[in-house]
């Protein structure tokens, strides 16, 4: 058994220079093999890593009247575009492109495909993530970079080359031969996990499908009858409750842990806190706020809450730099900023966890933003 799966190993990586010039030419060979396996999570952890660009040709091609929302899980979590659009005034329709551990610094790379999109209006999550360090300390920042370098359609059009640290140019995909290179290697991981599937019944990622649901990690391909593929782009799948759990079972922990140690570890992060100088991921920032405002494209700020017992626990001016550097953000022409940071209507039952919100916090954003879009795109 352990040889057969060694020569089926060595078979595989075998063609994996075949199946790069491959690429190039079959389209088929990505639709049926490798975007499933990069949906699913197979190949980069998370569906939503890998989604971003059909969805903006997807918005495109369908919507006139586009409100796009991104930034990291909080956004996700907290965004919904039907209950949105049941709320503003303007007719609209409102898309939730929202990922984990959201940097700007890999975000840009995305500017093109959002213009070309069109959206009536751009709402960007800020907060202390926004400017925080580019580090490898969990989410690898140059691997989500490759990738999402790899699936861009717009690489002949990278205003953003300027923003990439001195230090990374050896590092990163940034030539068109490296960023088709980087995609070919997934093509041997993609027809292993295929051929898994379909010939043992077994898988090395996460299971998805509708008799898998509330799998966060899993995005629906466009024509998987299914999903309603327009929906899910307005409100993706959502975290449990696990504020709820750990009250109800105390599992995986008692809620005094959660609040204690749990989250004194958790408020450290570098991910939570601004680096406090001005830095990558804060010039990209910058570089997508330029952009959008040259093309005419209004944008949002929005500094999502968090739950109140980490906002108790943050050390004095922990997050001022956050603080500061919106002050002068705001003031910038073509952008709107609401701030419910530091908002004091944000309860712990607005929360999941300490940062993403639960439904009824949900309910309560698009109350609230709903009012904020109006404001914006009604002519009074």
């Amino acid at each position: 058994m352990e040889l057969r799966n060694t020569s089926l190993r060595e078979l595989i990586s075998s063609l994996g220079v075949v199946f790069v010039i491959l690429l190039l030419f079959i389209p088929i060979i990505q639709d049926n093999i490798v975007k499933p396996r990069l949906y699913d999570g197979t190949i980069n952890n998370l569906g939503r890593y890998s989604f971003t660009f059909d969805a903006y040709q997807y918005i495109s091609e369908e919507s006139d009247n586009a409100v796009i929302g991104i930034g990291s899980s909080k956004m996700r979590e907290i965004f919904d575009g039907r209950m949105i659009s049941n709320l503003t005034e303007f007719d609209g329709d409102y898309y939730n492109l929202g990922y984990a551990e959201d940097r700007p610094y890999v975000r840009m790379i995305e500017l093109q495909a959002m213009i070309a999109a069109s959206p009536k209006l751009m709402i960007i999550e800020v907060g202390p993530n926004t400017f925080s360090e580019l580090d490898e300390s969990g989410f690898n920042y140059v691997k989500a970079f490759n990738h999402l370098a790899s699936l861009n359609p717009y690489w002949n059009n990278a205003s953003w080359e300027h923003v990439i640290q001195e230090s990374d140019k050896e590092i990163l995909k940034l030539s068109r031969f490296d960023q088709i290179t980087h995609y070919g290697g997934y093509g041997p991981v993609a027809i292993e996990e295929s051929f898994l599937r379909e010939y043992e019944n077994k898988t090395q990622q996460w299971q998805c499908g509708p008799e898998w649901p509330g799998r966060a990690q899993c995005v629906p391909l466009q024509g998987d009858q299914e999903y309603d593929y327009d929906v899910y782009l307005q409100y993706p799948t959502q975290f449990g409750n696990l504020i709820q759990r750990i009250q109800k079972w105390d599992d995986p922990m008692t809620i005094e842990e959660f609040y204690g140690d749990a989250l004194d570890d958790y408020r450290q992060l570098t991910y939570h806190n601004p680096e406090n100088v001005l830095n990558a991921n804060q010039l990209a920032f910058e570089h997508i706020l330029e952009t959008l405002i040259k093309e005419s494209i209004p944008v949002l700020l929005v500094g999502l809450p968090y739950n109140p017992n980490l906002l108790q626990k943050l050390s004095h001016e922990q997050w001022g730099y956050y603080n500061s550097s919106m002050q002068v953000y705001s003031q910038m022409e073509g952008v709107n900023y609401t701030n419910f940071l530091w908002d004091e209507r944000w309860t712990e039952d607005n929360f999941n966890d300490y940062t993403h919100a639960s439904r009824i916090g949900e309910i309560k954003f698009a109350e609230l933003i709903s009012l904020e879009i109006d404001e914006i795109l009604i002519v009074k």
